[in-house]
């Protein structure tokens, strides 16, 4: 597997399972030595959009030499489209006073709906992109960039999203997951190439075949019906040779946050750092 230098590497989830803390993310990546960390608001400092408690989170990450690419929103516009976009609109706020460049926010919660029709798709298509319209356009006043990622069976996929990039009129940028685009039986090198001048940062994630052992972990089924679960990065089916390597072809230059679902403990961040860091 092709190395990456440790400082362009970032910490995307907090280190254990109980942890929900953006303090407990920021101490382990200056410890292990990572450039960066994203602010997340699943932690919970930042549940809420505040500006304050934010910067504090901001300060401690510069004090340890980490750079913030990004930061990213759990929400789920088809919810509450309006009440969405302006509670998003209020992380774009945080983003343009502390000198964050990207706004990254999920669209949908949609994990577990791999039979979802496409009648279905077609209207959270309608309700989603006015509110994404709203908040990239407010974003761009404040010269923020959005980002969103591949993630469940509406907002991933080549063809989806090139849909949602041109119904936003390229306002819109992306962060490549490695590991969602199983969820819609795609590779994920397919949506790097596709989009190789709209991608601004990159998860790692990576997942295994549920075999039909148990397993503490959650169960997926891809929109083709096959089973997966999450995996302990370098461990699983995602050809992250292959990613790594898409990547360096595009000229990627941007971070690599490590998204550890399940993470059991810190030994583990350590094994993966040992496969694919410097």
């Amino acid at each position: 597997m092709p190395k990456l230098n440790k400082k362009r590497l970032c910490l995307y989830t907090p280190p254990l399972p109980h942890s929900t803390s953006m303090l407990d993310t920021i101490e382990l990546a200056g410890t292990l030595g990572l450039g960066g960390v994203e602010l997340m608001n699943f932690c919970r400092e930042l549940k809420t959009p505040d500006i304050d408690v934010a910067a504090r989170l901001f300060n401690a990450a510069k004090e340890k030499d980490l750079y913030v690419p990004c930061l990213t929103v759990n929400s789920d516009i088809p919810a509450s489209p309006d009440e969405v976009a302006e509670t998003l609109k209020k992380y774009v706020d945080i983003c343009a006073a502390l000198g964050i460049k990207y706004l990254h926010h999920t669209i949908a919660k949609d994990f577990l709906c791999h039979d979802i029709s496409d009648a279905e798709i077609r209207r959270r298509f309608d309700v989603c992109i006015p509110a994404v319209n709203q908040v990239c356009g407010y974003a761009s006043s404040l010269n923020v960039g959005v980002l969103t990622e591949n993630q469940g069976f509406v907002f991933n996929g080549v063809s989806n999203m090139r849909r949602l990039y041109e119904k936003t009129g390229g306002k819109i940028g992306f962060v490549a997951d490695t590991g969602n685009s199983i969820f819609i039986d795609e590779g994920p090198e397919e949506f790097i190439k596709e989009f190789k001048d709209n991608v601004y940062h990159v998860h790692i994630k990576d997942y295994e075949i549920a075999d039909g052992t148990k397993s503490t972990a959650p169960l997926y089924v891809s929109r083709g019906g096959v089973r997966f679960r999450d995996a302990e990065i370098g461990t699983g089916i995602i050809p992250l040779d292959r990613v790594i390597n898409t990547l360096n072809d595009i000229n990627y230059r941007g971070m690599f946050s490590l998204e550890f679902n399940g993470v059991k403990d810190r030994e583990e961040i350590k094994r993966v750092l040992g496969r694919i860091a410097e």
